[in-house]
């Protein structure tokens, strides 16, 4: 499940998961669990 909200100078995406390939953009992106911890997986490396 994943919910988008945005505005003209910022978005949320609230979401159980995300599963994205390499990319880039011009904004600082913050990652927040709410309900337990999570894990980043970079290049086959959890972190």
């Amino acid at each position: 499940m994943m919910n988008l909200y945005g505005a003209d100078d910022h978005l949320l995406a609230l979401t159980n998961t995300i599963d994205a390939d390499f990319h880039q953009h011009l904004f600082i992106q913050v990652s927040i669990s709410l309900e337990s911890p999570f894990e980043i997986q970079v290049d086959k490396d959890l972190l």
